[in-house]
């Protein structure tokens, strides 16, 4: 899409079009008072307030012996906590300087700058991809890698060089000079020369967030700091055509296979992409007219539920902070007013400056917008919900029961295969709130670990299909690989009414599961009575009596009469849940999250599984599952 719109083969185009360095400004400088002068109140004084903190901090250190500590334990956070902690104080720092412009925050800048500079790798332990030694518990720091956060640090330094550069050198030339020095020579000069990197895609291998992410960074620290005009152009055409290969693989549907969390990385990152692109060619590089880059936007509010909760599937935590700003802007650019009431209605709940912008491409923006742009009228009546979302491609249906509020039932459903990207195996599960609250859930992902990512990523409970809202039979859960997918998957809509979907997830189970056929139909019904219908019909290959339904649920279930179970809803009206007493028995087992520190953050009452298991062996049977308001 991007090469074959912009590149030919001398690159003479691009290379007319691609603004020099020094006629590139996609931000006001510190110099620049007029700007930062109209920034909001409120905005100037969160900044102000977090970055006087810093002033009295200790930069935390960040010996070998903690970059060893992932090797040696599989733990992620040891290292990686106060490495963001380094970032995230350096970028605060900076706009605070912007904003205030009186040097107080200078020194405590270049103690930042230093810092980052005199790290040996700025890679963090886990992304070794790449590397000429992985299997060594330290970097060797000739030999830098360039990967999301290594790159992230390229694109911050030069951020910081571009917004307070001026500042920096009238206390000494040396501090812009190492930035350069360190960023071309880390990131800048390895990006150009290598095209092994998995996540460039130039050697048909599966891409995803990884690229639009690492090119963004790699783009702004190109365009924001390299003068030099031949690689500008070189750098600028490589990640063209390496976007390219990130576009041709994202489904028409614009669906997020790896879950909401990652459309900040995946979908929001190719727009920081095709923002700085605009900007370094005065407009030229524009492809917001593509249907499939909209959807790709649209997918963000297509996936929420409520507040904070969005539709988790795969590796996603069910409540998130997106990048309000971005998603305003993004909608600007597409012309969603939708998009646009979504992301004013995000910024209600958190009207923080840097909700859900972590680092300085992004924070940068919403400090300068904030608020966000104050709707127009017509903008803030339009309602953020949806009434109903199918992504054939993705195979992911959305349902509510009330689209001017958004109380109600809502209902989402999933198909697919189990290799989708940030997989878990959760063909046909489905999610289920009412009024806003989480009834039977995604449990989501537990925080990173070595294993994460390994031979045993499905040895971790929150990956397996039993602690998905899923069927087990003759103890086998669903297997991962693409080929265990969804079959014969049908939606359908009966407008008012309501929309269901249906699907065989017999093959997502192996045949040891003894699965002939699975029908499964999830349905939203608006009336006659609001309710949530699940209808299970199967056959197996002989008689079983171990077939059990896994229903996951952060709520408190109570046995009421036979055939009902109750879902007490704190401040709401109970949901009732109703089965045939004569065909399934319930068993209610607390889950044992582990003290896992993202799981408890988000289920803090916990997570209780809910089975519901036959009376009898069945060779093949129907049941159904009636969700309803007390």
């Amino acid at each position: 899409m991007l090469a074959d719109r912009y590149l030919d083969a001398e690159l003479r185009a691009l290379r007319s079009h691609l603004l020099p360095l020094e006629s590139f400004r996609p931000a006001p400088t510190i110099d620049e008072r007029a700007a930062w002068e109209k920034v909001s109140p409120d905005a100037r004084q969160y900044y102000l307030e977090q970055a006087g903190k810093y002033l009295t901090w200790t930069w935390p250190p960040l010996p070998a012996s903690l970059y060893m500590d992932f090797p040696r334990t599989g733990r992620r956070a040891t290292y990686e906590t106060p490495y963001f902690a380094r970032r995230t104080a350096l970028a605060i720092l900076t706009l605070a300087e912007c904003l205030e412009n009186k040097g107080r925050f200078l020194d405590a800048i270049i103690d930042g700058i230093w810092y980052i500079c005199e790290e040996s790798v700025w890679n963090i332990p886990p992304h070794v991809a790449g590397c000429a030694r992985p299997n060594h518990p330290l970097r060797d720091k000739n030999d830098p890698v360039v990967e999301l956060f290594s790159a992230e640090t390229a694109s911050l330094l030069a951020w910081v060089h571009y917004l307070v550069g001026s500042r920096l050198a009238a206390v000494t030339p040396i501090i812009n000079e190492r930035i350069k020095e360190e960023v071309e020579r880390r990131i800048i000069d390895v990006f150009l020369k290598r095209n092994d990197y998995w996540w460039m895609g130039f050697h048909s291998q599966r891409v995803n967030n990884w690229n639009p992410w690492v090119n963004a960074s790699c783009l702004h620290a190109l365009l924001l700091l390299v003068p030099d005009p031949e690689k500008r152009l070189a750098g600028t055409a490589k990640a063209l055509r390496s976007l390219d290969r990130f576009i041709a693989a994202y489904p028409p549907d614009g669906g997020c296979d790896e879950g909401p969390s990652y459309w900040s990385h995946a979908a929001a990152s190719l727009f920081d992409c095709l923002e700085i692109l605009y900007a370094a060619t005065s407009g030229w590089i524009n492809i917001y007219d593509e249907p499939l880059i909209q959807n790709m936007g649209r997918y963000i509010y297509r996936a929420w539920i409520s507040g904070r909760y969005f539709v988790n599937f795969a590796d996603c935590g069910a409540l998130l902070s997106p990048p309000v700003d971005l998603i305003s802007r993004f909608g600007r650019r597409i012309g969603d007013r939708k998009m646009q009431a979504f992301a004013a209605h995000l910024f209600n709940l958190n009207p923080q400056p840097d909700a859900g912008a972590s680092y300085l491409t992004r924070r940068l923006p919403a400090l300068l917008n904030h608020p966000i742009h104050p709707p127009d009228p017509a903008e803030a009546a339009e309602s953020p919900y949806l009434p109903s979302v199918w992504l054939p491609d993705t195979a992911v249906m959305v349902a509510r029961e009330d689209a001017r509020t958004g109380r109600g039932w809502f209902l989402a459903a999933k198909g697919g295969h189990n290799n989708e990207s940030h997989n878990h195996n959760d063909v046909g599960s489905f999610i289920v709130f009412a009024d806003g609250r989480p009834v039977f859930i995604d449990p989501g992902a537990p925080q990173y670990t070595a294993k994460t990512f390994s031979a045993q990523r499905y040895e971790l409970w929150p990956m397996q299909s039993s602690y998905h809202n899923l069927p087990e039979v003759n103890g086998v859960q669903q297997r991962q690989g693409r080929e265990y997918q969804a079959h014969n998957v049908v939606y359908r809509t009966d407008g008012d009414k309501g929309e269901e979907l249906e699907l065989d997830i017999a093959p997502a189970y192996p045949e040891e599961a003894g699965i002939l056929e699975w029908r499964r139909t999830v349905r939203l019904e608006r009336e006659p009575v609001p309710s949530v219908r699940i209808k299970e019909e199967f056959k197996l290959n002989k008689p079983s009596g171990q077939i059990i339904l896994n229903l996951i649920t952060p709520l408190a279930p109570e046995s009421a009469l036979p055939g009902e179970i109750i879902l007490p809803l704190p401040g709401e009206r109970p949901v009732s849940l109703r089965y045939d007493p004569t065909v399934l028995q319930p068993t209610i087992n607390p889950i044992d999250m582990e003290d896992d520190p993202r799981m408890t953050h988000t289920w803090r009452n916990g997570l209780v599984r809910l089975q519901l298991s036959v009376t009898q062996k069945m060779k093949e049977g129907r049941f159904e599952l009636v969700l309803t308001r007390k």
